[in-house]
């Protein structure tokens, strides 16, 4: 398994709000126009073909921003609530993957 965490605009959702995802949720949008224009599901989809090594789950963490077009260091205070929920939520998920499997997770 895997996890990425990214930002998304929807316009749906208020800034901050955590959507969830799987790869599996993207299997039906596997297009391919050319190598320059790839989305998510073609691009593992080619990874796999060429023997590229990818997890069989990826779990995608999207939070909500204002905006996604403006590259700036200043992140709303919806947004940095947000991170620290993603990142507790992530480590429940892990710490009970683990524990599935008897393994052990310390959180420093």
């Amino acid at each position: 398994s895997a996890i990425l965490i990214d930002s998304i605009r929807t316009g749906l959702k208020p800034a901050g709000y955590i959507h969830k995802f799987s790869n599996k949720d993207f299997v039906n949008s596997i297009k391919m126009v050319s190598y320059h224009n790839l989305n998510f599901s073609t691009a593992i989809e080619f990874a796999k073909k060429i023997g590229i090594p990818m997890p069989e789950e990826i779990f995608i963490y999207a939070i909500e921003s204002k905006s996604i077009s403006e590259f700036t260091y200043k992140i709303s205070v919806e947004v940095k609530y947000a991170i620290n929920k993603c990142a507790d939520e992530i480590y429940s998920f892990v710490f009970n993957e683990l524990k599935k499997e008897n393994l052990q997770l310390t959180r420093v």
